[in-house]
């Protein structure tokens, strides 16, 4: 489910991040180098983006904010906010490919119980987003070229 942020109470958006186990800790965030990953583009497949990628104009930015047991998957768009919860149990696969005629990277994520995501970025990143996902939870379900 695609929550809006900005639409969401204050404990609302604390009961989310307790359900993924909580957020880190200051001290715990630099201990880990950071809890977000660089920003990445939608691209396709959860029906809710979909609709409000067809509604905009520029590329839906996202990032995954790494929580104690799961991730908040954020879309942004010029004005709204958005995440999709989603547990580490719940991550199958994630699959890293390389578009080299078109100068980007597609990035798969596969779930249990929702769509894959689809996501995209510029091929000159590979390296940023190959040590991410090998540096999180991620690590245990990534394939790359």
């Amino acid at each position: 489910m695609i929550y809006e942020v900005e639409k969401l109470r204050r404990q609302q958006l604390i009961d989310l991040k307790n359900s993924m186990g909580g957020a880190y800790g200051i001290i715990e965030r630099f201990k880990r180098g950071g809890i977000g990953s660089p920003f990445m583009f939608y691209d396709s497949g959860w029906e809710e983006a979909d609709r409000l990628n067809n509604l905009v104009d520029e590329p839906i930015r996202m990032n995954i904010e790494k929580l104690k047991n799961g991730f908040f998957f954020r879309l942004a768009e010029r004005t709204r906010t958005y995440i999709v919860p989603v547990l580490k149990k719940d991550i199958l696969k994630i699959v890293l490919t390389k578009n080299v005629p078109e100068r980007t990277c597609l990035l798969t994520f596969h779930f249990n119980e929702i769509p894959s995501l689809n996501t995209w970025f510029n091929l000159n990143r590979y390296h940023e987003f190959s040590d991410y996902l090998k540096n999180t939870h991620f690590h245990q379900n990534y394939t790359g070229e």
